[in-house]
């Protein structure tokens, strides 16, 4: 039996700040908070341990479900990269996934 391929997914944004601006929110609980998941889903509650080997946990209720985003930080390199496990609570088998975001700036004060 072959090992199965790893399955890789992209997503790209042009975000309306400087990248120093978009870093900081995805360090930051609060600023996280108000984009984080797709209304009418919620976070309610965000931890952040933005080091190297520190925890992150979102809890998420969407429509009475709720469920739990767990990982841990791989790379932080402010402001162009930063890097984190991203485990679901609902994912079966359980599986650990690896999340980087890339920032570079793009037009005025802008970001992709």
């Amino acid at each position: 039996m072959s090992d199965p391929v790893p399955a890789f997914a992209t997503v790209r944004r042009v975000m309306p700040a400087s990248p120093v601006v978009v870093y900081q929110e995805w360090l930051d609980a609060e600023g996280m908070a108000e984009w984080m998941c797709p209304h009418p889903a919620r976070p309610t509650k965000i931890e952040l341990d933005p080091r190297p080997g520190g925890r992150l946990r979102i809890d998420i209720e969407d429509q009475g479900f709720e469920l739990s985003i767990v990982g841990y930080f791989l790379e932080l390199d402010e402001p162009s990269r930063l890097s984190f496990t991203w485990s679901c609570s609902t994912w079966q088998p359980p599986a650990n996934s690896i999340v980087t975001v890339t920032l570079e700036p793009h037009g005025h004060e802008q970001t992709k």
